[in-house]
């Protein structure tokens, strides 16, 4: 009987921390400035555009500037809002000034990639807000271990047209979260000490129930 128990306990833990496994690294917080310009190529679609984007900017958390582009198709063809959808990005940090190393690694370069989509309003004076999701596809340097990572951020700036199919974005601020993937080897190497856990219990019940 006590083993039984002591098994079932066992099960149940590592059902309750397998479920709590991707929470383990914590979310890591998104903020700071940016600019840069936009070019919009029309399509064979009225309203809807091929978007480009290229940029630099600094961040809070990391305490570093970044070079950013950024390429999607944006429909415009709603009077109030619009919606970009197929995009994808690169960000690499330019240089570190010491910020909070991701994932451990004390490296302060590295690169992100990955695919984006959003809403967002445009009102007067070129006034836009975006809200963003994303998921990173590829992470180097301080960024490694965040391949598979989600996350979303509110967007702002102001647009300013430059030329017929160009604007130039300044002002530009972005807040939200990253919520990281746990490693592998860390998954493994907990849900292989709560085995052993749970196999010394049903072990000990064994004995004193004999």
């Amino acid at each position: 009987m006590i083993r039984k128990f002591a098994c079932s306990l066992g099960l149940l833990v590592l059902t309750l921390v397998s479920g709590a496994l991707p929470l383990l690294g914590g979310d890591i917080t998104l903020g700071g400035t940016f600019s840069g310009d936009v070019t919009l190529t029309p399509t064979v679609t009225d309203g809807v555009y091929t978007q480009s984007f290229a940029g630099q900017g600094y961040d809070s958390n990391f305490n570093s500037n970044f070079d950013v582009s950024s390429s999607s198709t944006v429909d415009f063809s709603s009077p109030s809002s619009l919606s970009f959808s197929d995009g994808t990005f690169t960000l690499t940090l330019a240089s570190s000034g010491g910020g909070s190393p991701v994932m451990g690694n004390p490296d302060g370069t590295g690169a992100l990639t990955g695919s984006v989509a959003g809403t967002g309003t445009i009102g007067s004076g070129g006034a836009a807000t975006f809200t963003v999701s994303f998921t990173i596809t590829g992470a180097t340097g301080q960024f490694t271990g965040l391949a598979g990572s989600m996350g979303s951020a509110t967007v702002t700036g102001t647009l300013t047209p430059t030329g017929p199919n160009t604007q130039a974005l300044g002002n530009g601020a972005y807040s939200g979260s990253l919520s990281p993937v746990p490693e592998p080897s860390a998954a493994i190497l907990m849900a292989s000490s709560l085995a052993v856990m749970a196999f010394g219990l049903g072990l000990r019940g064994s004995s004193r129930a004999s």
